[in-house]
């Protein structure tokens, strides 16, 4: 009889502790900060899904064997996925970096908690002829035509197998006139052919030391209020354990 009466008593406090964790500005506050998560994952697999293309394993053999028709037909379909995936991964990135803008409205900006942040976005994107030339490519991609890809072929002593090499020809990307004077001045600055993996390596680097950057910021500035949410969720977490031992 008592183990019921405590087990009952153990039910109300789980309850009424997940009342008042749920109800914390706190705890509002970090679920908003958490929610980055899914705009990383979002960038993290549109980066995965765009470099598995430009990395794929060719089968040589099954090319040579290919129509004249049938190998053109396969390019069309290779740029035309290209060009999807550069502009999946130029909309998660650009998906990435306003959720941030959005959170440092909503809880930084009015507390003057992070003053860095704008000369952060304005050093490390505003002033970058990379991610100028970036945005610009996925612009001439959609509005323009087709990137205009060469393909390399290479044998991995790694894997055994002959891997692709994805160039960009920079003479036909010039003959485009709406580069922005930062993406004009990026691809004067580059060899041709361009290795397109390298640019999307690079970039998605850049991003992704902006994101782990941010949230590390924010678990600085709201350290304290982790710990009050923290501690309300240990105290629940071992109320759950003391019930589930009780029961086996």
């Amino acid at each position: 009889m008592d183990n019921d009466i405590d087990s009952e008593d153990r039910g109300q406090k789980i309850v009424d502790l997940y009342e008042q964790l749920t109800s914390m500005p706190e705890y509002k506050v970090l679920e908003k900060i958490k929610a980055l998560e899914m705009s990383k994952y979002v960038f993290q697999s549109n980066y995965a899904e765009l470099k598995q293309l430009l990395t794929a394993d060719v089968d040589v053999n099954k090319i040579r064997g290919m129509r004249e028709t049938d190998r053109r037909l396969r390019m069309t379909a290779i740029l035309f996925e290209i060009t999807r995936l550069l502009h999946n991964f130029d909309a998660s990135v650009r998906s990435s970096i306003e959720h941030t803008r959005i959170l440092y409205r909503e809880l930084n900006k009015k507390t003057g908690k992070m003053p860095e942040y704008e000369p952060e976005i304005e050093r490390r994107f505003n002033n970058n002829p990379l991610v100028h030339f970036f945005k610009d490519l996925c612009d001439y991609c959609l509005r323009f035509q087709a990137p205009p890809v060469t393909s390399s072929l290479y044998w991995s002593q790694i894997n055994a197998v002959y891997n692709t090499g994805v160039k960009l020809d920079t003479n036909e990307l010039s003959k485009y006139s709406k580069w922005s004077p930062a993406g004009k001045k990026y691809l004067a600055n580059q060899t041709n052919p361009l290795d397109l993996l390298s640019v999307v390596d690079e970039y998605y680097a850049l991003v992704m030391d902006f994101c782990n950057w941010f949230q590390s910021r924010q678990k600085e500035i709201y350290s304290a209020e982790i710990a009050r949410v923290d501690a309300i969720q240990e105290e629940i977490e071992s109320l759950l354990k003391q019930e589930y031992s009780r029961s086996q």
